[in-house]
């Protein structure tokens, strides 16, 4: 367990980070992970090819299209 604990303390570490899924046409754990990390004072990218804003923020196609350099990304797949 101790090695979790040092990924997930190492991730949350990094003050940039990319949620890859948000969606503008219902909740998922994408979004609720965006509003989340913003909250705590990360910044936070939205991605999503389909959308251009997200939450007034501006939702780039790709990690690599934010131009920010997030370190890290999150996404939070919907379970079918």
């Amino acid at each position: 367990m101790a090695k979790i604990d040092e990924l997930v303390k190492n991730f949350l570490a990094q003050k940039k980070i990319a949620v890859v899924g948000v969606s503008d046409k219902r909740e998922t754990g994408c979004n609720m992970a965006y509003k989340k990390f913003k909250a705590s004072g990360y910044q936070v990218f939205a991605v999503n090819p389909r959308i251009s804003l997200y939450e007034g923020d501006p939702c780039y196609r790709t990690c690599s299209r934010s131009r920010k350099n997030p370190k890290r990304s999150s996404s939070w797949p919907t379970p079918k």
